[in-house]
């Protein structure tokens, strides 16, 4: 898990998240992006590295993943990407977690035994 936080001068969003290992940041609690109320406007994941499906399951709060509903789950194909837009943006309230996951659904917990998954985030 490599990641930061970049300030942007956008109208739609004024931060990127991003992290370059996406996949072996999760952990039984996920990865916190923010303890705040933040607003989705654009998220990018890169599976192209790894031959198998991933799923992203986005929390309001920190996780126990595979036991905490998911507020948002996302697919990537196995060697693509996947952009997601949404104007005006989802609102996430409380914080911003993720965790990331070869299974759909609420009880999937393992994490791809790839390095190289690549997430970005930008949120208000």
């Amino acid at each position: 898990m490599a990641t930061s936080s970049t300030t942007l001068n956008s109208p739609i969003s004024n931060t990127k998240y991003s992290d370059t290992d996406a996949g072996a940041g999760t952990t039984a609690t996920g990865v916190q992006i923010s303890g705040s109320d933040e607003t989705i406007n654009h998220i990018v994941i890169n599976n192209s590295v790894n031959s198998s499906k991933v799923y992203f399951k986005f929390f309001t709060s920190s996780p126990t993943v595979g036991t905490t509903a998911p507020f948002m789950v996302l697919p990537c194909e196995a060697l693509s990407s996947a952009e997601y837009i949404f104007l005006p943006g989802i609102l996430f309230t409380g914080g911003l977690h993720y965790a990331c996951v070869t299974t759909a659904g609420q009880s999937g917990t393992v994490a791809p035994n790839t390095t190289g998954i690549t997430l970005e985030v930008q949120f208000t």
